[in-house]
């Protein structure tokens, strides 16, 4: 929520800014006040994201190439659920806790959250101003289990190997501080 003294100093800088700009940006801009909303969230979106991230739904799909077919196809229906109501940002979950026996998908999942994150986050222009965070915070993914091995072997070494086979990954480095 937007503090009134918030909102007065944005709408300083919004004057500011306003009146740098040329007749036809002006125009444009009062143009785009009078499209529908859908149309402003469209255009800040553009502000706040360097390139448009995925949809969980097109993360999914593996014809948009984030993910393998045979990744894709090696997913149980369940775990595409569980994905999917996690990500759906009307949620805004902040825990997601999966338990139960072994092939149940929870290291899939898991999996999927991680790799969706750090697309997510790497379209961001400053992703620390997007979650409320001071621009010196780093931002980080920690992986638990109940020891190291567990983890290398059940989540980075299956991220590393997805991250390699996907064509939408150009660079990867991983940084282990075990």
């Amino acid at each position: 929520m937007i503090t009134s003294k918030e909102n007065i100093e944005i709408q300083r800088l919004v004057s500011k800014k306003y009146e740098s700009f040329s007749l036809d940006e002006k125009v444009l801009l009062h143009k785009l006040y009078h499209e529908d909303v859908s149309e402003l969230d469209e255009q800040l979106k553009k502000v706040v994201f360097r390139l448009s991230p995925p949809t969980p739904e097109e993360f999914l799909d593996y014809r948009n190439e984030w993910i393998t077919r045979a990744f894709a196809d090696s997913l149980y229906p369940h775990v595409v659920d569980d994905f999917l109501q996690i990500t759906n940002k009307d949620k805004n979950y902040i825990q997601a806790v999966e338990y139960g026996a072994t092939r149940l998908g929870k290291s899939y999942l898991a999996r999927l959250v991680v790799m969706y994150t750090m697309i997510y986050v790497h379209c961001l222009r400053q992703p620390q101003l997007y979650y409320g965070l001071s621009p010196t915070t780093s931002l980080s993914i920690y992986f638990m289990c109940f020891n190291v091995e567990k983890v290398k072997q059940l989540l980075l070494k299956p991220i590393y190997s997805f991250l390699s086979n996907s064509p939408r990954f150009k660079q990867i480095k991983f940084q282990d501080i075990t």
